[in-house]
């Protein structure tokens, strides 16, 4: 709750506004520092709200390339791990279709791997906002429903990325099973494969959805504000924040 709490308060939009709130607390008090305040909450508001700046974010979250079908069929990968995405305002699922739209995109690549390699899937995703199902259970309902795969292992515990990577290095550690492929999100990639190889995976990244930049980045309208360009931002945000604690909480 409290890590959860402090990320609403880092991240836009909140962060942004409470600068301005603060400043504007601070008008009768120290005028010039109320308005740098204001204006800095301002600055960064507008910018967070432009394609221009998040796509930037974004595209530096996506080193890896995608996987060739040639590396799909050399890898020499005892198992894939697929993770639940957690639901967004823009992305969660419906009450006939539960599965948010990031779960079922990492669904979809796995499915595709595993039609491709015959390896054995585990689906990670817990109950991070306690919701009736877990989102292992969703994932495999969806990979069982719509692709006609089954899943063998399901982890139902975690709540954040670095538990997917404990919670599944238990269930697989077990079965000497080590070299896996990791299917989530171009962006999320960094943070999990850090993640997971912290934890003793060895891992081979396979990322998918990626995000794609506009063609014609100096586009008057890249610079206009908007709406989803906001939630793009604070994913982005939200990654390299992250992956600094991890690191942070490694070097402890």
């Amino acid at each position: 709750m409290a890590s959860h709490l402090l990320e609403r308060v880092l991240l836009p939009p909140t962060s942004p506004l409470l600068l301005m709130t603060i400043g504007m607390t601070l008008v009768p008090f120290h005028h010039s520092t109320a308005l740098i305040l204001m204006l800095t909450g301002v600055a960064c508001m507008y910018l967070c709200s432009t394609f221009g700046v998040a796509d930037r974010l974004m595209y530096a979250l996506q080193p890896y390339a995608p996987l060739t079908d040639t590396a799909i069929q050399c890898c020499d990968a005892q198992a894939i791990i697929v993770l639940g995405g957690k639901p967004h305002p823009l992305t969660q699922g419906t009450d006939d279709n539960p599965v948010s739209r990031f779960s079922i995109e990492r669904v979809r690549y796995a499915a595709e791997l595993h039609a491709a390699t015959g390896l054995p899937i585990l689906a990670s995703g817990g109950r991070p906002d306690n919701e009736y199902a877990s989102e292992a259970e969703l994932m495999t309902e969806a990979f069982r429903d719509r692709y006609q795969t089954e899943v063998k292992w399901l982890e139902q515990d975690s709540c954040t990325t670095w538990d997917n990577a404990t919670m599944s290095y238990a269930l697989l550690g077990q079965q000497k099973i080590h070299r896996v492929l990791l299917v989530t999100h171009a962006w999320h990639m960094p943070r999990a494969d850090y993640a997971f190889k912290q934890i003793g995976f060895e891992v081979i990244p396979a990322p998918t959805a990626f995000h794609q930049q506009s063609i014609n980045r100096f586009a008057f309208e890249h610079w206009l504000p908007n709406a989803y360009a906001i939630m793009i931002c604070r994913l982005a945000l939200h990654e390299y924040l992250g992956l600094y604690w991890y690191r942070l909480k490694n070097r402890a």
